[in-house]
């Protein structure tokens, strides 16, 4: 048996597993799409719950995100949190981490508010007939990122089936970050990408947002040469909503260790955002060993 975190410690908690030999569908061109649509097809419970070999899950995984599926409830998504490595720098680790937690917090948010934005495929759960609802993967065939995403956005958009954003520490999974800044760039490349199937409203904060950023990263160097405040204190009232919000999060999570690389990670943001928005939508990007785009060729 291939040796996973989450697999071995599934067998120590006595969890039934069934391995099945990956197979390939002539019409979904992503690696990762086959493997879950292979895996779901080979399903028997009425809930599907998703997370990725290079996960830990803690022992009372399952019933904890299972006990969220209260009556109309049709997808849920948890936390998702990044473990340090021993011979990585804190600073890049906190960074990350802090990236991350901020990812999820708008998953949570979005959920707060009757919306569902963003879910990660690490740690997400759905019902199985809220996916054959949904049209399952059928509309997401030719893409090669935001299928966990795209997915969790198809079974809520009717308004039949709700989403929750599980909390409890029992539901949260834990993982790896990127081992260096190059394959953390390329994440956020592949992250960005899935940002172009969103439906329009999304795409207007979107682009709205992106806009602002530009204006930012050229307004501001110029006021050196001559001075206006009006780019700094919008700077500032944007420093100050990230602040809060994530200061509240993580509170809710029991990550405020994280908020210790607030400035460093600020500091980054408006630049990592940009390039990453241009990168992910108009290049391609690196994932398992693989040159990818956000969409494949039929």
């Amino acid at each position: 048996m291939p040796e996973f975190p989450f697999a071995s410690n599934a067998v120590r908690s006595s969890i039934p597993l069934l391995f099945v030999e990956n197979s390939t569908y002539a019409d979904i061109k992503s690696p990762k799409l086959c493997a879950l649509a292979h895996g779901i097809q080979h399903a028997s419970g009425s809930i599907i719950l998703t997370t990725d070999a290079d996960c830990v899950a803690p022992p009372d995984w399952v019933q904890s995100v299972v006990s969220y599926f209260e009556e109309g409830v049709g997808v849920v998504t948890g936390l998702t949190i990044f473990e340090k490595k021993e011979t990585m720098s804190r600073l890049f680790w906190g960074i990350q981490f802090l990236d991350f937690l901020s990812y999820n917090s708008i998953a949570a948010g979005a959920i707060g508010w009757n919306r569902m934005l963003v879910s990660n495929g690490s740690n997400m759960a759905f019902r199985r007939d809220a996916f054959d609802a949904a049209g399952g993967f059928e509309t997401l065939k030719h893409i090669n990122t935001g299928d966990d995403s795209l997915l969790a956005q198809k079974i809520t958009r009717e308004g039949r089936w709700s989403s929750r954003f599980a909390f409890s520490p029992s539901s949260t999974i834990s993982t790896q970050p990127a081992a260096t800044i190059r394959e953390m760039f390329h994440q956020r490349l592949r992250w960005v990408g899935q940002t172009a199937y969103y439906p329009p409203y999304m795409m207007f904060f979107m682009i709205s947002t992106f806009i602002m950023f530009v204006i930012l990263a050229v307004t501001l160097p110029l006021t050196l040469v001559r001075w206006n405040a009006v780019p700094w204190i919008v700077l500032l009232i944007k420093f100050t909503v990230d602040y809060a919000t994530m200061l509240r999060f993580t509170r809710m999570t029991n990550t405020q260790n994280a908020m210790k690389y607030f400035i460093p990670t600020a500091i980054i943001h408006i630049p990592m955002i940009l390039i990453a928005t241009v990168g992910g939508y108009f290049f391609s990007f690196e994932w398992k060993n693989r040159s990818m785009k956000k969409e494949s060729a039929a």
